[in-house]
């Protein structure tokens, strides 16, 4: 007999922008930590090559040498802006234990500064990197 469990932590933030682009704007995160699955947080970059509908992979010719292609993710969450409000809101999925040590660090600081990676593609802008540095 199998048992999974499935243990989700989740806390959210809210707060102005301090980047030019945005200022005025107000970011709302919602940062989820757990493990959905085997191997959700254990993928290596190995584990995106693209493969054909045989189950090849696919290789593509760069400098003299055929390479395989990779297709890794777009991001770690989803950022967007809702309409008709001056707030960006967006939700990231990290290890367990990430979570944890982000909620272990903001019980010991009076002001939290979060720095967030993102990047665009088409209409869709994806979160690719999620910092919390500790701070005194």
């Amino acid at each position: 007999m199998c048992r999974s469990t499935i243990s989700i932590t989740a806390w959210s933030f809210f707060g102005p922008v301090a980047t030019p682009r945005s200022q005025g704007a107000d970011y709302q995160l919602t940062v989820y930590g757990g493990e959905l699955g085997d191997g959700d947080f254990n993928t290596k970059f190995r584990d995106y090559v693209v493969r054909d509908a045989e189950g090849n992979i696919k290789r593509r010719k760069s400098r003299g040498q055929e390479r395989p292609i990779y297709a890794p993710p777009d991001g770690i969450g989803s950022l967007e802006k809702r309409r008709g409000e001056n707030l960006w809101s967006g939700v990231v999925w990290v290890a367990a234990l990430t979570t944890s040590d982000m909620l272990t660090l903001l019980t010991r600081v009076e002001r939290v500064y979060v720095s967030i990676q993102e990047k665009r593609i088409g209409r869709q802008r994806w979160i690719v990197g999620l910092t919390v540095p500790p701070t005194r």
